[in-house]
């Protein structure tokens, strides 16, 4: 797993390098705009992996919840005395009941 905070701020610090390399070879405000691009492109690739990686956390996170869920109707129905009529195998108990609307 990557951490996008620190990939960012690597990114920024070589950019911050490129700025004065630039500023040495065009003028500074030609450097300025050429950094500017590219810390845009590094921020916006950084915030589509983010976007992402909050996508498999959401969709783990789903799947414990679930799964908590069917356990706590086992417990109470065990406590109850009564008896599961689903079979215990671990396909069936990660089917959800219902569906969430993925983005």
């Amino acid at each position: 797993m990557r951490n996008p905070s620190l990939l960012a701020t690597t990114l920024l610090l070589g950019l911050f390098s490129t700025t004065l390399v630039l500023a040495e070879e065009s003028t500074l405000k030609e450097g300025a705009k050429k950094v500017g691009q590219e810390t845009g492109e590094v921020v916006r690739k950084v915030g589509e992996e983010t976007k992402e990686f909050g996508k498999a956390v959401a969709a783990t996170a789903r799947e414990v919840g679930h799964a908590t869920r069917d356990g706590a109707k086992e417990f109470a129905k065990a406590v109850k005395g009564e008896t599961s009529s689903k079979p215990t195998s671990s396909a069936s108990s990660s089917a959800p009941a219902h569906t969430h609307k993925s983005n």
